[in-house]
């Protein structure tokens, strides 16, 4: 799945403070860059005729080294940073709520987390939806109400 090839590699560019920049992008290729001139990082894939999985035919390493990712870092979208908690979060144990809380709001990537809860029949609390956002001011809460179903 494409998707995942694409997970993949922005989380190894992520983990190794590297940038990209997709080079060519369809349904059957997918080729990214170093954005650095003079670095020759490439990752080339495609699915071969008659198949439905990806291949990694290229992959040339960087020939530079980055001092410190910041979290202006390009390939770093929201969506990879939700992703990323959700995974440690849902899919993980059962962690407490202070942890989960103190995880985004001191962790690599810091933020706020917003949420609406409910009180089932019993009068337990459950939560209804939650948001992971970078502050939280009048336009994360507005993103995040328009957001809900």
């Amino acid at each position: 799945m494409k998707s995942a090839l694409q997970d993949t590699v922005k989380s190894w560019s992520l983990k190794r403070q590297r940038q990209f920049r997709i080079l060519r992008s369809s349904k059957k290729v997918y080729t990214v860059v170093c954005e650095t001139k003079g670095c020759n990082f490439k990752v080339h894939a495609h699915v071969p005729k008659y198949e439905s999985y990806w291949v990694v035919s290229t992959l040339e390493e960087h020939n530079y080294m980055v001092q410190n990712m910041r979290s202006s870092h390009h390939n770093l979208s929201a969506a990879y940073v939700a992703n990323k908690y959700y995974k440690e979060i849902i899919e993980g144990d059962d962690l407490p709520v202070r942890h989960i809380v103190k995880l985004v709001e001191n962790g690599k990537y810091r933020g706020q987390i917003l949420t609406i809860v409910g009180a089932d029949a019993n009068n337990q609390i459950i939560p209804v939806a939650f948001a992971f956002v970078k502050s939280e001011n009048y336009d994360s809460w507005l993103w995040f109400l328009q957001h809900l179903k």
